[in-house]
């Protein structure tokens, strides 16, 4: 396996999760703009410290940032934690932050999702139930261990609704789906009791096993409540993970959690903020969106903030400035609002297949 650059600098990276085998190259910055031009040689001084667990033989961290973690995990009867850091010798200010690792037999990952919430809740109306639906992908990564059953929940934090003064749960599972290619003899069974998603994955064949492998393993159908905040995130977790080998004992798993994100992309009109609406927009993208954007292609109107926020870092994206094309063909946002944007927020009005659902939320047409 080659080392993964920069892993864990990557955007909404929390720390690593990591099985034997795994080699990892950290490179420190202190001064990233400076040293991309050449102007800034850091002199990294590693150091490692095992918080919880024994590591497998053979892991072992070069000077120059490679760690490799050792090859067998067979006798791993926990997992491992432990802190990576770093101080610049040739840059006595400059302060790194550690990095956390856990080390496990088997991995278990969210994929983040980004995806529109159907706003339909402004003031006067009331919130109801949509058929708005979200799929959560999770990847197991159990490169040395046959898995024969799952149990897992997944917890989303809930977030302040539009129409109400208490909190209440935004995402709520439905429906489970075993990946075809890696689980072909299992059945998956979701439950929901208002905090958590509970997953069980189990076959009907007493013979059947998940084989050793990295890649998605279920989906999870979620319904999304339609005053789910727009450009704004739900942290999902995964806890309570339970993984049975071949003998029906448990393995060590490291979980790792991931997101929802919401974006109204081409929701720009009204202008201002409707009352209680934290965001503009009015949770639908029609005849009067498709105006708006045609006023700021010729540069009639300027768009304010909220509309067109140009220094706007995921998981909040400009409103105005969309992907482009048509799917699957998408460009990302070029921070120029022009025809082509407009022409993107015309086939939403429409119903047609768009870049804004396609590439934010991976909607297949």
């Amino acid at each position: 396996m080659p080392p993964i650059q920069n892993s864990y600098f990557l955007p909404g990276r929390r720390g690593l999760v990591l099985t034997c085998g795994d080699v990892i190259q950290f490179d420190p910055c202190t001064d990233c703009a400076a040293k991309n031009l050449g102007q800034n040689t850091p002199c990294p001084e590693w150091s490692q410290t095992v918080i919880e667990g024994t590591e497998p033989a053979g892991t072992y961290m070069s000077p120059d940032g490679l760690l490799t973690i050792g090859p067998d995990c067979t006798l791993m009867s926990q997992h491992v934690i432990k802190e990576i850091s770093v101080v610049d010798s040739c840059n006595p200010g400059a302060v790194a932050e550690p990095v956390t690792i856990m080390i496990g037999q088997v991995l278990m990952e969210i994929s983040d999702v980004w995806t529109s919430p159907n706003n339909a809740c402004a003031e006067g109306e009331p919130c109801s139930d949509g058929d708005n639906h979200v799929e959560i992908e999770v990847v197991m990564c159990n490169k040395y261990h046959p898995v024969k059953g799952i149990q897992v929940d997944i917890e989303d934090m809930p977030s302040l609704p539009y129409c109400a003064t208490q909190t209440a749960d935004m995402l709520s599972c439905n429906n489970c789906t075993p990946d075809e290619d890696r689980a072909p003899e299992y059945t998956c069974t979701a439950y929901d009791d208002g905090e958590m998603c509970r997953i069980v994955m189990t076959s009907n064949n007493p013979a059947s096993l998940i084989g050793k492998g990295c890649g998605p393993i279920f989906t999870v159908e979620y319904a999304i409540d339609p005053r789910a905040p727009a450009d704004d995130c739900l942290e999902l977790e995964l806890v309570n993970v339970l993984v049975a080998d071949r003998f029906n004992d448990p393995l060590c798993v490291c979980p790792s959690g991931g997101k929802v994100c919401f974006t109204m992309c081409g929701d720009i009109y009204p202008r201002d903020c409707l009352p209680d609406m934290p965001n503009c927009g009015d949770g639908i993208v029609d005849i009067f969106d498709i105006l708006e954007e045609i006023d700021f292609a010729l540069g009639i109107v300027k768009p304010s903030d909220c509309q067109h926020n140009a220094a706007a870092a995921p998981p909040v994206h400009s409103r105005a400035d969309v992907p482009t094309g048509t799917p699957p063909y998408c460009t990302a946002p070029d921070g120029d609002i022009n025809i082509f944007d407009v022409l993107v927020i015309i086939d939403m009005a429409l119903g047609k297949a768009n870049c804004c659902e396609y590439y934010y939320g991976g909607k297949i047409y």
